[in-house]
């Protein structure tokens, strides 16, 4: 678990992170640096750092999210 920064009201973005269009974080979710919610998702849980969660409610497709040229 992220540990919480926000009121718990609504949902807490970390860095940088795009968002698919149509995508929703729904309720006190954190979603963790770097990482990218995919198109019409529904984030309900909370997402760590350089994650992929799509579809819905969102499920983690990928935990590292790098191009892929780049060396891990």
């Amino acid at each position: 678990m992220l540990p919480k920064l926000n009121s718990g009201i609504g949902p807490d973005l970390r860095l940088t992170h795009p968002m698919g269009h149509g995508a929703r974080a729904v309720g006190a979710v954190t979603i963790g640096d770097l990482a990218i919610i995919g198109a019409s998702s529904i984030v309900t849980r909370d997402t760590h750092s350089n994650n992929t969660p799509v579809g819905i409610p969102g499920r983690i497709i990928s935990e590292q999210n790098l191009r892929r040229n780049e060396a891990p």
